[in-house]
């Protein structure tokens, strides 16, 4: 049994390239849930710290408290994203800078608790890179550089899509998910 956790971006419904609905990133979450059943998992949904005054800091606080206890094997993020940050609670890079909703490269990593085991999965876009290509200034890399645990995640934009059996998964416009280690 694994101890995972998920972070899930909030979806602000207000992109006019594509139609999505408020539980976007939710749905992506339940699905992991929904295939690894044994796992002992836990959802960091964004739109419950919206209310608080600084609601990346109380959602990483969380995140913290939850390692301390027991040590994540597997950390997801479902969001939006590009090579500069996760987008935890906005959608548009020109609020890359407000600290209280964007996880980016002046980010400490260093009191969360991983197991020897563990990973990191990038459900969002461009989190490693653009066009396909790997980038080793991106997030990814900088999230793998400091946490010493290994990254997956998409070199291109992504986008929601159902599976036959009903659930929803982030899928990749090229490749799949490419890895990330320290150095």
């Amino acid at each position: 049994m694994k101890n995972v956790v998920t972070i899930c971006g909030l979806e602000t419904l207000h992109n006019p390239d594509h139609i999505v609905h408020a539980d976007t990133f939710f749905d992506v979450a339940q699905t992991y849930k929904h295939d690894n059943p044994r796992d002992h998992y836990t959802i960091l949904d964004a739109r419950s710290f919206m209310e608080n005054a600084d609601p990346l800091g109380s959602l990483w606080l969380a995140l913290i408290d939850l390692s301390k206890k027991t040590p994540l094997d597997v950390l997801n993020y479902a969001g939006h994203s590009s090579d500069e940050g996760l987008y935890v609670f906005s959608k548009y890079r020109n609020e890359l800078a407000d600290c209280y909703r964007v996880i980016n490269t002046t980010t400490v990593w260093a009191e969360i608790q991983f197991s020897s085991s563990a990973e990191i999965r990038l459900m969002g876009c461009q989190t490693g890179g653009q066009e396909g290509k790997k980038w080793p200034l991106s997030m990814a890399q900088d999230i793998a550089n400091k946490t010493k645990v290994p990254v997956w995640a998409f070199t291109s934009k992504s986008s929601q899509k159902q599976r036959k059996d009903g659930q929803y998964i982030m899928v990749p416009e090229i490749g799949g998910y490419v890895k990330f280690t320290a150095g």
